[in-house]
């Protein structure tokens, strides 16, 4: 049973997940963009899910390290402070051909999807960050 407020709806109380899941209690994970929210997840011992939407995984290590922190020191053991990663991208032959159809697909993603999360919006901010370290 599920039981939570929030400000964009009316109260749960009780509410049945379906299907049931395995795990017990049912694991809850936060998806973060924000340094306050890193924050947040850490004190509250919540796994962290990291959405990047373009740009260089690595930018993402102090909030990671802030969630970690936060974590520490609100008592919850490095195992139980659990870090993933979300990102969308394109994995292959280098060839140019096959980057601008690449290129081509991440901007429609991110042009309808993504119109808040931040990241690369047009050809030539994707073309910049799409290498081997980034989107």
């Amino acid at each position: 049973m599920f039981t939570g407020t929030g400000r964009h709806r009316a109260p749960l109380t009780g509410q049945a997940v379906y299907p049931r899941p395995l795990q017990n209690p049912l694991p809850i994970w936060s998806c973060r963009r924000n340094p306050e929210s890193f924050v947040r997840a850490g004190t509250l011992g919540l796994p962290l899910m990291v959405a990047i939407i373009g740009g260089e995984p690595k930018r993402f290590r102090p909030l990671i390290d802030l969630y970690r922190e936060a974590g520490r020191r609100a008592g919850h053991s490095a195992e139980k402070l659990i870090v993933g990663l979300h990102a969308i991208g394109f994995l292959g032959d280098p060839h140019r051909k096959l980057r601008t159809i690449s290129i081509q697909g991440m901007l429609t993603h991110l042009r309808k999807s993504a119109k808040n999360a931040g990241g690369p919006r047009t050809r030539p901010q994707l073309t910049l960050c799409a290498d081997p370290r980034g989107a």
